[in-house]
């Protein structure tokens, strides 16, 4: 059936109401689909740190090993608009089971491969342009699996996002385990598989198969990017994604001067710990305000919570004060989400969802990137924040142009 799109983002939030998970998770193919995207989402966490144990065991030095992960995850953040593009222009089922079958072929070559040359490189590369887009695709499937329902899409939302960060607690200890337990090349197989299953199983459900966008209204190139407010939200989240990849910096310099090695993990782990505990409390309950009072008191709110870490406080008390930016971040994430769905113009959504999955991950490279050089410390996580606050802040009497979608589903 065909279903409206969401309200606009000035006055969508001001119907919410209460609603539990149970009650999303019971509506028909909700469950299922979340939980065949997660699987498929693992490789997301697992991959690079199979690589880094894959190039370790042949050889390959500290550097280039950063390399090969790097080159990873860049190339699929850069991929997730084109082939959401694809997804609005074709369906779904093209770019989740062709590009999922890639990136497992080329990182099942990788195993077979000297990490330390180019041939391999290239797979990585090929792998990571090949990354299935199941975030973008999901999210553009809940608004209808829904019924457009404000309470229960952003619940769903919410919850989709805590599983998300899940994946970043659970993969990189899986990837591990299996390459310290078994073998490098163990763990990097059992990646192909678990994407390729999770992604096949998406792709193969029926409101992915059924799934049709609204036709684009014309051919630009850059149609996803034009309505009002999209790039401020963007360049937002970008901000975003640059104050959490310099956690990892910031926690490794930390974890040297107080000669704590255990904080290195200990912070990011905590943060997303916070993190899901923020999102599902968010997600849950009601509150007061639009969706864009939300997103910018949730950026401010974000900004501030790292002021007390610009103490270089200790270890203990560096975990605790990490819960306040983790337990921002999620809801932030969400609102971010909902933003940008309402925003996107006809037929462009699953690609305007890949640009922010796109301008958050490179955000991340960026802050990991740029982290060593900003010095010790927890400056640079402190300033993207502000940055991110500053650019929604100042654009805020900007008016912004909501589109509506209606995608038949089931």
């Amino acid at each position: 059936m065909t279903l409206p799109a969401t309200a606009p983002l000035r006055a969508a939030a001001a119907s919410d109401t209460a609603v539990g998970y149970a009650a999303v998770l019971r509506t028909p193919h909700v469950a299922r689909l979340m939980l065949a995207t997660h699987i498929g989402r693992l490789p997301c966490g697992m991959t690079p740190v199979a690589l880094l144990f894959v190039a370790g065991a042949d050889g390959a030095s500290l550097a280039q090993r950063g390399m090969l992960a790097a080159a990873y995850g860049l190339a699929a953040a850069l991929s997730q608009p084109l082939l959401g593009r694809l997804a609005d222009a074709r369906g779904q089922t093209l770019p989740l089971a062709g590009g999922a079958s890639l990136s497992a072929a080329a990182l099942a070559a990788v195993t077979f491969l000297d990490a330390t040359r180019w041939p391999a490189a290239v797979c990585v590369i090929v792998a990571g342009l090949g990354s299935p887009p199941l975030e973008s695709c999901l999210r553009a499937l809940l608004p209808t699996l829904l019924e457009r329902r404000p309470a229960e899409v952003k619940a769903a939302y919410a919850l989709d996002s805590s599983a998300q960060e899940g994946v970043y607690v659970v993969g990189p200890l899986l990837a591990t385990a299996l390459a310290t337990t078994i073998s490098s090349g163990a763990a990097l197989l059992t990646v192909t598989v678990v994407g390729l299953a999770g992604a096949l199983a998406v792709a193969a459900s029926q409101p992915s198969r059924r799934w049709r966008p609204q036709p684009r209204r014309d051919r630009d190139l850059l149609a996803a990017l034009r309505p009002t407010g999209m790039s401020v939200v963007l360049i937002a989240y970008f901000c975003v994604g640059v104050a959490i990849g310099a956690l990892n910096v910031a926690a490794a310099g930390s974890a040297d001067r107080y000669d704590a090695l255990w904080l290195t993990g200990a912070l990011p782990a905590a943060l997303s710990l916070s993190g899901i505990t923020g999102g599902l409390v968010y997600g849950r309950w009601a509150w007061p305000g639009s969706r864009t009072t939300h997103l910018h008191a949730l950026a401010a709110l974000f900004a501030l919570a790292w002021i007390p870490l610009l103490m270089d406080p200790p270890p203990v008390l560096a975990l605790a004060l990490i819960a306040a930016p983790g337990g921002i971040f999620l809801p932030l994430l969400t609102v971010g989400y909902q933003a940008v769905t309402d925003l996107a113009a006809p037929g462009t959504v699953t690609e305007a969802i890949g640009w922010l999955v796109s301008a958050i991950n490179c955000g991340l490279a960026l802050g990991t990137a740029a982290g060593g050089r900003a010095g010790p410390g927890f400056h640079l996580c402190a300033a993207a924040a502000l940055a991110a606050a500053l650019t929604l802040l100042i654009h805020r009497n900007r008016p912004t142009r909501p589109h509506r979608e209606t995608s038949p589903c089931v």
